[in-house]
């Protein structure tokens, strides 16, 4: 019944104001609870219910790897469906929503999914979602915008021809042996 619910409410929403888009932002739990939409599958399934496209996705990165998804994928699929309206960037080692910043644990996730960022041309928002628990927030905000340039520049050192290349030969030595020679 929740489900329905959700769904009669979410569709009374968009069509009470259709030129306002409203995101969904799934989380796979907090503490002490898990939530309603916790996966990018359960997110994209409501709104194939709702059936607007006035609804879309706030995807969190992670709250992707919290939910043991590949950000890159999650964005993927969301894009497939031309759900992707919002990113937050952050990091965290799967177990908590940590809102650490971008890449301080999974780098390479991170420069992947900015790489699909790019070949999808998204011109959506992008923000970060970090929370300075024990440091100066400025010095965490700054910190966190170079952390996204350089994994963005890194991504964007990615050839898309090479890149696809690689994936075409499924050869996860020689795709590594390139990405590293992109450190210098």
């Amino acid at each position: 019944r929740a489900w329905h619910w959700m769904v009669e409410s979410l569709q009374e929403a968009v069509e009470f104001r259709p030129d306002i888009k409203l995101s969904l932002e799934y989380k796979f739990a907090d503490p002490r609870v898990r939530c309603f939409l916790g996966t990018v599958g359960d997110t994209l399934a409501m709104c194939q219910a709702v059936g607007s496209d006035a609804l879309g996705v706030t995807l969190d990165v992670g709250h992707a790897l919290q939910a043991r998804e590949n950000p890159a994928k999650s964005l993927s699929l969301l894009q497939a469906h031309n759900r992707l309206f919002c990113v937050h960037t952050n990091d965290n080692d799967g177990t908590a929503d940590w809102d650490m910043i971008t890449g301080s644990m999974n780098l390479w996730s991170q420069v992947e999914f900015f790489y699909y960022l790019r070949r999808f041309e998204f011109n959506g928002w992008l923000t970060a979602d970090v929370i300075p628990r024990e440091h100066d927030v400025v010095k965490t905000f700054e910190t966190t915008i170079l952390a996204q340039k350089k994994i963005s520049e890194l991504a964007e050192q990615i050839d898309t021809d090479e890149m696809e290349a690689l994936l075409k030969e499924r050869d996860p030595l020689a795709t590594n042996r390139y990405l590293f020679s992109l450190l210098g």
